[in-house]
């Protein structure tokens, strides 16, 4: 098929194809496009032509004229298996799942052993949350190819979500035995056994995955936090060293900034974690948990913290925050339900009753027996998920405590708050609210972290963990001021942290019986927020 005239071919065109994938395997994707053309100037519904220039253009940036060729293709080619697989990719690239799948299946009708197709198709079922069917997918192609490399690696990843923990590491294994430097495979064996609490295998792993890529930021994230699995501190040094290159390498992973600041602080480094701070906030100045940790560690003192960042903080932290707890021997919950109990005496279970800042629900099962009605109110919707799960409670509620309370006025015999004041400097506004929302006689108990006597003058004190610590005349002077009577102001140990206590107080307080009904009190700070449990 020799032509003459400008512009068009000058070969035969299986030639000019051939000569054409050549330059476009090559990388010289110009040379390809301009041949491509030419073929089809001659022969416009040239398939391979028209397969093979949607490639292309999807390469170069240009999708949604690929998926034109493409169809073209099949169009003038109804069983051109490759055209459909790779429309249903580029298509998947787009994110246009439905039609993603229904061009892998029908590459499959016409091939049901089309390895890649079957492979494609797992991947786009996972997407849409079938793990059942993407498995089908990975195992049926495994079965036709049993050393398909991408197969054994997205069963893997598959069988993860699943839970099936076991059977995904027997996968990355698979893939290890095709590919033994395959760092992905490496990184998810790592993770899994982390999963199973194989702490040495999973550092092993986590290694392994770096020495085949010493810049990959995930894998240095994921030794670091494993090192620091249990909270003990022995492994302290080389979990900094990992966190440090996962700054280096990738400065937006924001948890490597915040994981680095909480240990250092927690190895008593201040002027370091100050300095992770500082610098984590060059790099997001709205992170609300760069700029507080930034605030802690400057001397300023914030009437109380921000909203985004406890909602931040506890969000992330929902899913493991149970399990963290046990570990710093939290005491907290057990603390308030025994002053409520020694307070208001045998449970009858015909109170209004507030769980504030409840979180995931541990002071539920202390406060349920003294209620008629037992609600919980959190910023952290990812908290108040947990808390539903544990049941329990008549209502929850997503919203700031001090506005919150505004709108209850004399609606609770019983609030009670188990470290959520630790977001809180200035007690007032909020005690004052929680007035507000008492009716004449409503008792209030809440525990908060206690400042150092030498410290004490100065009422708060944002500590460098990111909390309010207050002095016991702070405490007595806000409730005074509040119009709430004091009666018990214990000192307790709410924590360990790093091996060491943390030195709180329980208070329990009362509104007095004879109280007319209060107005709403102002509200000092509607950014700021709250905490959880």
């Amino acid at each position: 098929m020799s032509q003459a005239n400008e512009g068009e071919p000058t070969l035969p065109l299986e030639e000019a194809l051939a000569l054409g994938v050549q330059q476009h395997r090559s990388g010289r994707l110009s040379e390809a496009e301009q041949l491509y053309r030419q073929i089809l100037q001659a022969v416009p519904e040239q398939p391979d032509a028209l397969h093979f220039l949607g490639l292309l253009l999807h390469q170069s940036g240009q999708s949604d004229a690929a998926i034109e060729f493409i169809r073209r293709a099949i169009a003038a080619a109804p069983k051109h298996v490759d055209a459909h697989n790779n429309l249903g990719n580029v298509l998947k690239e787009r994110h246009r799942l439905d039609e993603a799948e229904t061009a892998f299946r029908q590459a499959l009708a016409l091939a049901p052993a089309h390895v890649a197709a079957l492979n494609n198709l797992g991947v786009v079922l996972r997407e849409k949350g079938r793990l059942d069917e993407a498995v089908t997918a990975y195992t049926q192609a495994l079965r036709w190819q049993p050393d398909f490399l991408d197969a054994h690696f997205n069963l893997a990843h598959a069988l993860a979500d699943q839970g099936r923990v076991v059977e995904a590491a027997a996968a990355c294994q698979a893939v290890l035995a095709l590919a033994p430097a395959h760092v992905g495979a490496h990184f998810q064996l790592g993770r899994l056994h982390r999963r199973q609490g194989r702490k040495t295998e999973a550092l092993a792993a986590f290694r392994q995955a770096i020495l085949g890529q010493p810049r990959y930021a995930p894998a240095h994230f994921q030794l670091a936090n494993t090192l620091m699995e249990g909270g003990l501190l022995q492994d302290a040094d080389e979990a900094v060293a990992a966190y440090r290159r996962v700054i280096e390498y990738d400065p937006r992973l924001s948890k490597a900034h915040e994981k680095l600041g909480n240990l250092l602080n927690l190895l008593g480094r201040g002027e370091q974690a100050a300095r992770v701070w500082q610098y984590w906030l060059q790099c997001e100045p709205d992170h609300p948990i760069a700029r507080h940790m930034t605030a802690a560690t400057s001397g300023l003192r914030p009437a109380r913290a921000e909203d985004g960042y406890v909602t931040q903080v506890f969000d992330d932290f929902a899913a493991t925050f149970d399990e963290r707890l046990q570990q710093l021997h939290y005491r907290a919950p057990e603390l308030v339900a025994e002053e409520v109990a020694r307070e208001l005496g045998r449970p009858a279970g015909h109170l209004a009753v507030l769980d504030a800042g409840c979180g995931t629900g541990l002071c539920g099962p202390g406060l349920r027996p003294y209620a008629r009605r037992l609600e919980g109110v959190d910023l952290s919707t990812g908290m108040l998920e947990l808390a539903r799960a544990r049941g329990g409670y008549d209502e929850l509620v997503a919203a700031e405590l001090t506005a919150f309370l505004s709108r209850t006025p004399g609606h609770y015999d019983l609030i009670a708050s188990a470290d959520t004041l630790v977001y809180f400097g200035d007690l007032r506004p909020i005690l004052a609210a929680s007035r507000h929302a008492l009716r004449p006689g409503g008792c209030l108990v809440f525990t908060v972290e206690r400042l150092a006597e030498e410290g004490a003058g100065a009422g708060f004190q944002l500590h460098a963990m990111g909390r309010y610590r207050h002095g016991a005349e702070h405490v007595r002077k806000c409730l005074s001021d509040a119009g709430l009577a004091l009666r018990r102001l214990e000192c307790a140990e709410l924590r360990m942290e790093a091996g060491t206590p943390v030195p709180g107080f329980v208070v329990v307080a009362r509104r007095n019986p004879e109280d007319a009904p209060s107005a709403p009190p102002p509200l000092a700070v509607a950014e700021a927020s709250e905490g959880h449990r």
